[in-house]
C-alpha cells in the first residue's frame, strides 16, 4: 500500500489568494512522461503479460492545507482543509482489472469562486465521494493493444486539471473543465507503428460515452455545507434538476482522444489532443462542444538536471450547458530539476465570452513554487502565487511538507 501525506501551511503575514493544486488520485497507467503519465483517466494499469491468477494493489494520496486569502477588495481570511485519496485495482490474470477511486475533499467549485473566500473557515463543506469504480477488458492476449472499460469513469477530456499538467501546488484554470464522475463506457487502442503512422511515436486513441453520475454512488457523506454556502458542489448527491454538461441519464455525450509520446522521434516530447460534445436536458440549456491541445517536453541536461516546458489551449463552447457562453484557456508551466530540488514556473490565461450578457472577461494567473526532497519520500518548499479574477487580484505564499510511504 502506498500512500502520500502534505501539509500546507501559508506564511503568517502574506496576503494569499488561491485554494492548493487539487491532488488527482491518478490510478496506475502507462509509464509515459509528463502530460500522459499516471492520469486519473482509465483505461487503468495494464498487468505484466506474465500475470496470473488473482493480485490487487492499494494506494493513497492526501494533504492538509491552511490558506490565508487577502484580496484586493476585502480583509484576510483563513482556510484550513484536507483532501485524501483512495485508490487501486483487481486484476485477474493479464486480461481484466476493476479499477476503484475515492477522494476526500472540499466540496467547492474548483473555480473563480475558490480564489476568493468570503469567510473564515476551518474544514468547511468536507465530503467523501466515488470517483471511479469500473471494468476493464483487454481481450488481445492482455496486451494493451485493445482495452475495453466501462463504469464510473474519467473520460481523457484535456490535462490541464491533472497531476500531469501545469507543475505547482496551485490550482490552475484547468479544473474548469475536468470531465469527473462520469458513468460510460468506452475503449482505447494502441495505434499501429506503420510507416503512415510511424511519426506519432506511442500513440493510442480513445473513444467515451458518457453522462454524469446521479445515481447512490454519486453521494458525497459527510458533506455538511455552511448555512447559505452557495458555492458548494453539491451537499450529498447530484440529480438531474441540477443541469449542466453531460447532465442527461442518457449516452448523448462523448469525448474523444489521441495521446503519445516520442512524437517524429523526439525522445521525452509527449502529447495530448481531444475533442467533447457533452449533451444538456434543460430548455434554457445549449449542449457544450470543446478541444485541447497539450503538449510537453523533458529535456535531460546531464549533471542531474532536467526540465520541461507545459501548455495547453482549450476552448469550450456554451461552457457548462450555458448557451452562448464560451471559453479560451491557455495554461503553462516549467518545471525544472537538480538532485533533490524542483522549480516550478505555471500560470495561466482564461478568456470568458458571454454573448447573451455581451462581455468579455479575462482571468490571469502566474505562480511558483519550489521543493526539496531532505529524505526519500520526505518534500519541503513552497510557493507564491498571484492571481487576478473578474478584475480583482490577489497573492499567496505557502509553505509545504510531503512525505510518502508504501507498505
Amino acid at each position: 500500500m502506498y500512500m502520500r501525506i502534505t501539509f500546507l501551511a501559508p506564511a503568517l503575514w502574506l496576503l494569499s489568494a488561491s485554494n492548493l493544486h487539487a491532488q488527482e488520485a491518478p490510478s496506475p497507467s502507462r509509464s509515459w512522461p509528463a502530460i500522459v503519465a499516471e492520469n486519473e483517466a482509465g483505461p487503468g494499469p495494464a498487468p505484466d503479460a506474465d500475470a496470473t491468477g488473482f493480485s490487487y494493489s492499494a494506494e493513497g494520496d492526501g494533504f492538509f492545507q491552511a490558506e490565508a486569502t487577502k484580496p484586493d477588495n476585502t480583509t484576510t481570511k483563513g482556510a484550513i482543509f484536507d483532501e485524501t485519496n483512495l485508490y487501486g485495482h483487481f486484476n485477474w490474470s493479464n486480461w481484466a482489472t476493476v479499477n476503484g477511486a475515492l477522494k476526500y475533499e472540499h466540496q467547492r467549485f474548483n473555480n473563480s469562486d475558490d480564489y476568493y473566500p468570503d469567510r473564515t473557515s476551518f474544514m468547511r463543506s468536507e465530503g467523501l465521494s466515488l470517483r471511479q469504480i469500473y471494468l476493464t477488458v483487454r481481450p488481445d492476449n492482455g496486451s494493451d493493444a485493445v482495452a475495453l472499460y466501462a463504469g464510473k469513469i474519467h473520460p481523457h477530456f484535456g490535462t490541464g486539471w491533472s497531476n500531469n499538467g501545469p507543475p505547482g501546488i496551485f490550482y490552475s484554470f484547468g479544473s474548469d473543465y475536468e470531465q469527473d464522475e462520469m458513468i460510460g463506457f468506452g475503449a482505447d487502442v494502441k495505434i499501429p507503428s506503420v510507416p503512415a503512422t510511424k511519426w506519432l511515436g506511442a500513440a493510442y486513441l480513445s473513444a467515451e460515452t458518457f453522462f454524469l453520475d446521479t445515481t447512490f454512488l454519486s453521494n458525497s457523506l459527510f458533506a455538511h455545507p455552511s448555512a447559505g454556502d452557495m458555492f458548494v458542489d453539491r451537499p450529498g448527491r447530484f440529480t438531474l434538476t441540477d443541469g449542466g454538461a453531460a447532465n442527461t441519464n442518457d449516452f448523448d455525450s462523448v469525448t474523444v482522444a489521441l495521446q503519445g509520446q516520442d512524437i517524429f522521434g523526439a525522445t521525452g516530447a509527449a502529447y495530448h489532443l481531444s475533442y467533447t460534445h457533452a449533451g444538456v436536458h434543460l430548455p434554457d440549456e445549449k449542449p457544450e462542444t470543446g478541444f485541447s491541445a497539450a503538449g510537453t517536453y523533458t529535456f535531460d541536461l546531464g549533471n542531474e538536471m532536467t526540465t520541461a516546458p507545459y501548455i495547453e489551449y482549450a476552448r469550450l463552447n456554451n461552457f457548462g450547458g450555458q448557451a452562448d457562453l464560451d471559453r479560451n484557456y491557455v495554461i503553462w508551466g516549467l518545471t525544472s530539476t537538480k538532485g533533490k530540488w524542483e522549480l516550478d514556473l505555471a500560470g495561466g490565461a482564461r478568456e470568458s465570452h458571454d454573448a447573451v450578457a455581451g462581455t468579455d472577461q479575462w482571468d490571469l494567473q502566474e505562480n511558483i513554487s519550489l521543493t526539496y526532497e531532505v529524505i526519500e519520500k520526505l518534500r519541503v518548499g513552497g510557493g507564491f502565487n498571484h492571481i487576478r479574477v473578474n478584475d480583482v487580484g490577489s497573492n499567496t505564499l505557502g509553505l509545504e511538507a510531503s512525505y510518502e510511504f508504501s507498505l
